[in-house]
């Protein structure tokens, strides 16, 4: 594991802890302990103390939401994106990230949700069943 080497001016002591998470912090009564996340795979994790909140980071395979009923933000994995509340009678469609970089994401529709393939899979539509279906790109749709 990763780690980096922190000093205690408190005690004169040094310590280790993963990079992702950082250095502690001893905060004043009354201050938040605020944590910044790695910003690439070779930084460091990163702690500070705030009087106001902390604000949202999110990590680098995670996406920041923002909620409008409740104007908080939040983080979710790149792979899903942000969550969607439908209307009752809604379907929650969601479709994979498109590209390696790429975040998924979500929707309502009132139709059934449609098929939607990942980045690494191709759309095949068997017209004796009227139906689609994904299948590995490496393979090809069946014959």
């Amino acid at each position: 594991m990763d780690e980096v080497m922190c000093h205690d001016s408190m005690t004169m002591t040094d310590s280790c802890h993963p990079k992702s998470t950082g250095c502690p912090v001893t905060c004043a009564a009354g201050e938040h302990v605020c944590h910044t996340p790695p910003a690439c795979e070779t930084c460091d994790g990163m702690n500070w103390c705030s009087s106001g909140t902390c604000p949202v980071y999110c990590a680098m395979d995670e996406v920041m939401c923002h909620d409008s009923m409740t104007m908080t933000d939040s983080c979710h994995p790149k792979s899903t994106g942000c969550p969607v509340t439908c209307a009752a009678g809604e379907h929650v469609c969601h479709s994979p990230p498109p590209c390696e970089t790429c975040d998924g994401y979500s929707w309502c529709s009132s139709m059934t949700c449609p098929i939607t393939c990942g980045m690494n899979e191709v759309l095949c539509h068997d017209a004796a069943t009227m139906t689609d279906t994904c299948h590995p790109m490496s393979t090809g749709c069946p014959v």
